[in-house]
C-alpha cells in the first residue's frame, strides 16, 4: 500500500500541483521539456517529452486515460508493461513497479510524476495541466491547426477575380470568390490536408476546382480549370493568410 500512502500525503500537502516538491524537486521549471533521453530518478521523469506548443486550439483535450496511454506509447523504458488506471480521492493515476514512477492526473486536468528514490521516498514533478500535452497526445489534430485562419488572395487565367477563404481547425475550407470578369460571388467549400495539398470547389454546381498547396508561412497557389474543360496553364492563383 505504499503508493496510496505516497499519493495521500500529496493530496494532503498539495492544494496546487505547481506548490508539490519532493526532497529535491527538479530545478528545472518546466518538467517534461527535455529531449526524450532517459536518465535516472527524477532527471529521467522530467526529460520525458517535449511539450509540443498549441499553434490554435486543440480539438480535443487529453483526459487521464490518453495521456496515459500517449506516455507509455511514447515512453516505454519509463512507463513499461502498460497499467490499469486506479483512482484515489481526486486523482487517477497509474502506477510502473519496475521503474517506481507513478503518473497521476486530478480532477482538474493537472498532472503529477512521482518518481521512487528509495527505501519508499519520491520526487514530486509537477507536469502543468494536460490540455498542454494536447497535440504531442493527437498530432493530427494539431497538423491542422498549422494552417487555420483566413486566406486572402486573387487567380486569373481565362476568368480573373478574387477569393477569401476561411480554413478551420480540421481543414475544412468556406468562403466565396469575387469574378471580376462577370461580376458574380460564389460559394467556395473543400479541404486543406495536413499535409498542405489544397483542394477546392467553386460554385453551388462546382463549376470550377482549385487545387494547389499551402506553407507554414500562410501562403496557397496553385492553379484552376473549369469543371470538364481542359487545364489551362494560364490559370493561377495565389494568396496568403491574413
Amino acid at each position: 500500500m505504499r503508493i496510496i500512502k505516497v499519493i495521500s500525503a500529496v493530496v494532503a500537502l498539495c492544494s496546487l500541483l505547481v506548490a508539490c516538491g519532493g526532497g529535491d524537486t527538479p530545478s528545472d521549471p518546466n518538467a517534461f521539456t527535455q529531449s526524450p533521453a532517459v536518465t535516472t530518478a527524477t532527471e529521467s521523469l522530467a526529460a520525458v517529452a517535449r511539450l509540443t506548443p498549441k499553434l490554435q486550439a486543440a480539438i480535443r483535450t487529453p483526459d487521464a486515460t490518453s495521456f496515459f496511454n500517449w506516455a507509455e506509447t511514447a515512453y516505454p523504458s519509463l512507463f513499461p508493461a502498460p497499467q490499469a488506471n486506479k483512482t484515489l480521492d481526486v486523482w487517477t493515476y497509474r502506477y510502473y513497479p519496475n521503474t517506481d514512477i507513478v503518473l497521476a492526473v486530478n480532477t482538474s486536468g493537472d498532472g503529477l510524476g512521482l518518481v521512487g528514490t528509495g527505501g519508499g521516498q519520491y520526487n514530486s514533478v509537477a507536469l502543468g495541466n494536460i490540455s498542454n500535452f494536447a497535440c504531442s497526445v493527437y498530432p493530427s489534430d494539431c497538423a491542422a491547426n498549422v494552417f487555420a485562419g483566413n486566406y486572402r488572395g486573387r487567380f486569373s487565367g481565362q476568368e480573373v477575380g478574387t477569393f477569401s477563404v476561411t480554413v478551420g481547425a480540421t481543414g475544412q475550407v468556406t468562403g466565396t470568390t469575387v469574378s471580376t470578369t462577370f461580376g458574380v460571388t460564389n460559394p467556395v467549400s473543400g479541404t486543406l490536408e495536413t499535409t498542405g495539398q489544397l483542394s477546392l470547389t467553386v460554385g453551388s454546381s462546382g463549376a470550377a476546382t482549385f487545387t494547389g498547396t499551402a506553407n507554414s508561412n500562410g501562403l496557397v497557389s496553385g492553379s484552376w480549370k473549369y469543371s470538364g474543360g481542359p487545364a489551362s496553364a494560364a490559370n493561377t492563383f495565389s494568396g496568403n493568410k491574413v
